[in-house]
C-alpha cells in the first residue's frame, strides 16, 4: 500500500477520521444484534424467540410451516428497519469511495483487494467461476424440490435437508 500513502498532515486528518468513519459498521452491528424488533412466533403450541440462532436452527427443521413463519418473522424484523439500514450502507460506500478517491486507488474494488493482497483478476475470476457454475446449483435446487416433492421452492425451503435423517 506504500504508493497510497500520503504526507504526514494528511494521513493525520485521516487518521482522526477513523472514529467517525467506523460508525456504520458500529450502526449496522447495533441494529442487527440489539435492536432489531424481538418477534416471537408461535407454532403447534410452542413460542420460538426468532434470534440469528434460533433462526437456522428453525429453518432446518422438517415441518415447512414453522420454517415459513421462521422466515417471515426473521425478516420483517429487518424490513422494519430497511430505512436505517440503507442509510448507514449508503453511508458507508460514501467512506469507502472517499477513501479510495483520496488515496489515489481506481476504485474501491482496488482498494479492498489491496488490503487482502488479492489481485482483481483472481476477485474477477471468481465471480466468472460462479457465474459459469450456476446451471449446477439451479440442478441441485431442482433435484432438492423433487426430492422434497415440493411444488414451488421458498427460501425458507433451502436449509432443510433433502434426505431425512440427515444432519
Amino acid at each position: 500500500r506504500k504508493e497510497h500513502v500520503l504526507s504526514k498532515e494528511i494521513e493525520q486528518v485521516l487518521a482522526s477520521l477513523g472514529e467517525v468513519t467506523s460508525t456504520f459498521k458500529t450502526i449496522f452491528s447495533k441494529i442487527d444484534n440489539a435492536d432489531l424488533p424481538k418477534k416471537v412466533i408461535k407454532h403447534k403450541g410452542e413460542s420460538y424467540e426468532i434470534t440469528h440462532g434460533t433462526y437456522g436452527v428453525l429453518t432446518e427443521s422438517s415441518d415447512r410451516a414453522l420454517r415459513k413463519k421462521a422466515y417471515d418473522a426473521y425478516y420483517d424484523a429487518y424490513i422494519s428497519v430497511a430505512n436505517t439500514i440503507t442509510e448507514t450502507y449508503r453511508g458507508n460506500v460514501k467512506k469507502n469511495v472517499f477513501y479510495a478517491k483520496t488515496r489515489g486507488y481506481d476504485g474501491c474494488l482496488d482498494m479492498a483487494l489491496k488490503g487482502e493482497d488479492v489481485s482483481k483478476d483472481v476477485y474477477l475470476n471468481l465471480i466468472s467461476s460462479v457465474r459459469d457454475n450456476l446451471p449446477l446449483m439451479h440442478d441441485y435446487m431442482r433435484a432438492k424440490k423433487k426430492a422434497l416433492s415440493l411444488k414451488q421452492m421458498y427460501p425458507y425451503d433451502i436449509r432443510v435437508p433433502a434426505i431425512e435423517g440427515a444432519d
